[in-house]
């Protein structure tokens, strides 16, 4: 865990998906980490700093813990066009709301399906000696020890410490991939994941 990865006071997270399932082909849950930083991936305050994670066929779970508050909400209408193709999802949290972008388009408050967008306030709990953590999850149902897995792609995974803007995460959605140094490296097989 960098200390550049705690995130107390405003953050962006923000990555390409190609899901093929919402639910863990393993044991059919959902809570499928796509991104977080975290002990847990909910069921509790200050279990993670902030989260991505599938929650039903269409929709997604977002959130940041701050104050003893678990500030998670749930969105839906996130795979509009159906599984197994690309979609880029990001979460704002500003320091008193959490902004959801699917493919660079904001989803407002008629899309939220559960939870409460609008809390906690910053500062976020940072969870120091927590990594972030990449398609996978662990604590769904407030068991540290249940495992779930992503089924499928996750590509040019972004975390900045502050909060992007609408016209910043088009730019981030519109950019090239990241350049790999791929001279003689596994990585070379990156560049034509998205062409998948």
């Amino acid at each position: 865990d960098n200390p550049t990865l705690q995130l107390a006071d405003a953050l962006t997270v923000a990555c390409w998906v190609y899901p093929r399932s919402v639910v863990d082909p393993n044991n059919g849950q959902d809570h499928c980490g796509i991104c977080w930083k975290g002990s847990m991936i909910g069921w509790g305050s200050n279990v993670y700093n902030w989260r991505i994670a599938t929650a039903t066929p269409q929709g997604l779970t977002w959130g940041a813990c701050g104050g003893g508050v678990e500030g998670w909400f749930a969105t839906g209408n996130c795979f509009k066009d159906g599984l197994e193709k690309w979609y880029h999802v990001a979460l704002v949290e500003d320091g008193s709301e959490g902004t959801v972008y699917i493919n660079g388009e904001a989803l407002t408050d008629a899309d939220v399906t559960g939870g409460d967008r609008h809390r906690p306030s910053a500062p976020y709990d940072t969870l120091p000696g927590e990594p972030v953590r990449i398609g996978w999850a662990k604590g769904r149902g407030g068991d540290p020890n249940f495992l779930t897995f992503f089924d499928g792609i996750i590509d040019e995974v972004a975390i900045y410490n502050r909060a992007l803007s609408a016209d910043e995460i088009k730019e981030l959605m519109s950019a090239p991939p990241a350049a790999v140094r791929a001279a003689g490296k596994l990585a070379t097989t990156w560049g034509g994941i998205k062409r998948f």
